[in-house]
C-alpha cells in the first residue's frame, strides 16, 4: 500500500506542473507585447524619416559612400534586412501564442510588409521602389525563419490559446 507522503509529494509535484503552463504563456505573452512595442517603434522611426538618418549614421559609420557603394553595402539595405527579420520574429512568435499554423505564419506577413514597405515609397518624394530593399528583406526573413525553426525544434507546443 503507498505511503500518504508519497501520495502527497505526487500531488503537489502535479499541482506545480499545472502551474507552469499558465505562467509559461503568460511570460511568452509579455514578451511578445515587448516586441511588439519594439515593431511600432520601429514603425513610427520610419514614419518620421529617422529610419533615413539612422542609414545615413551607418553608411558614415562603414566609411563608404553610399552612391558609390554596391547595395549590399548601403546602411539602408542593412536597415531592410533587419527590420524583416525583426517582423518576421515578431510574426512567428504571434503564430506560435495564437494561431494552431504556428511559426508558419510569419512568412506571408512578412512578405506582405516588405512588399507594402516598397510600393508605398512610389509616390514620396526622395524614396523610390528598389529591388535590392525587397532583397534585402527576403533574406532577413529567411535569416530569421532558419533562426526560429531551429531554436524551437525541441519545442512543438504551437498553438497555446486552448489552454
Amino acid at each position: 500500500m503507498p505511503d500518504l507522503r508519497d501520495i502527497e509529494k505526487a500531488w503537489n509535484a502535479q499541482e506545480r506542473h499545472a502551474l507552469r503552463p499558465a505562467q509559461e504563456r503568460s511570460r511568452r505573452l509579455i514578451g511578445w507585447s515587448l516586441l511588439t512595442a519594439v515593431v511600432v517603434a520601429c514603425w513610427l522611426a520610419a514614419w518620421l524619416g529617422w529610419g533615413a538618418a539612422l542609414g545615413r549614421g551607418l553608411q558614415a559609420l562603414y566609411g563608404v559612400d553610399a552612391r558609390a557603394a554596391d547595395w549590399w553595402l548601403r546602411g539602408d539595405t542593412h536597415l531592410h534586412l533587419v527590420v524583416a527579420a525583426l517582423v518576421t520574429v515578431w510574426s512567428a512568435w504571434a503564430g506560435r501564442l495564437f494561431t494552431p499554423v504556428g511559426s508558419w505564419i510569419a512568412p506571408p506577413i512578412t512578405l506582405v510588409v516588405i512588399i507594402l514597405d516598397e510600393v508605398l515609397q512610389i509616390g514620396e518624394d526622395g524614396r523610390s521602389f528598389q529591388w535590392e530593399d525587397m532583397i534585402a528583406g527576403t533574406v532577413g526573413m529567411i535569416t530569421a525563419m532558419v533562426v526560429i525553426l531551429f531554436s524551437t525544434r525541441g519545442d512543438r507546443a504551437g498553438y497555446a490559446g486552448a489552454r
